[in-house]
């Protein structure tokens, strides 16, 4: 019976280290010491490209838009002056073509008059100053609409004394009665406001007559 020879174990040969090489820890250890700058890679760098890119276009997209609506706004502001210039317009060409029609049927006197009604106006301290007295503040440009309204109610008080002295026969100057016939014909028609705080003082006292 034959046996057959064990094989030997083949010895891998050990390798051989210089002396004058570097250790590895020390060198895996600076290694990861070192920072690494993230952005320097070519996937992190790309994707602040973008981000940036990304940036300037929405602000270019804003700037646009605010471009946009600015102009439209101006347009909007510049059809509603011509709108207004129009209308401003027509409104003179009415008022020249009332003011000629007037003055072709009018007596001299008459046309005298209502130039000096378009001539006379209310101070615009004493009405500042009567609003500021009733509702505690007031404004020039209040003061221009409350002597605009106080002149219109004069002369439609006016107007009505005269109206009333024609239809009882008399002539010559408007007297204190007619102005008071006239007032309390405007209140009965609901063009002078009543309140129960302020007491309807106005042309009357009590020796002032009808």
């Amino acid at each position: 019976m034959l046996i057959a020879p064990k094989k030997r174990r083949r010895e891998e040969p050990t390798p051989k280290v210089c002396a004058s090489s570097a250790d590895p820890k020390p060198a895996a250890s600076s290694a990861s010491q070192e920072p690494i700058d993230v952005a320097d890679t070519p996937g992190k760098r790309v994707q602040i490209e973008s981000a940036s890119l990304g940036e300037a276009d929405g602000a270019d997209a804003l700037n646009e838009e605010d471009e946009k609506q600015q102009q439209e706004r101006e347009e909007r502001e510049d059809d509603e002056l011509l709108d207004r210039v129009e209308r401003r317009r027509q409104e003179n060409s009415r008022m020249s073509q009332l003011y000629a029609d007037f003055s072709k049927v009018a007596t001299e006197e008459q046309i005298a008059r209502f130039e000096q009604y378009k001539r006379s106006k209310f101070p615009r301290a004493a009405m500042k100053k009567l609003m500021t007295d009733v509702v505690g503040t007031s404004t020039e440009r209040c003061a221009i609409v409350l002597a605009s309204i106080a002149k219109m109610f004069v002369g439609e008080i006016v107007e009505t004394a005269v109206e009333a002295m024609s239809k009882a026969g008399e002539s010559g100057p408007l007297q204190p009665h007619h102005l008071r016939a006239a007032y309390r014909q405007a209140r009965r028609a609901g063009t002078v406001p009543c309140s129960s705080t302020h007491r309807p003082v106005m042309f009357w006292h009590s020796n002032s007559g009808p």
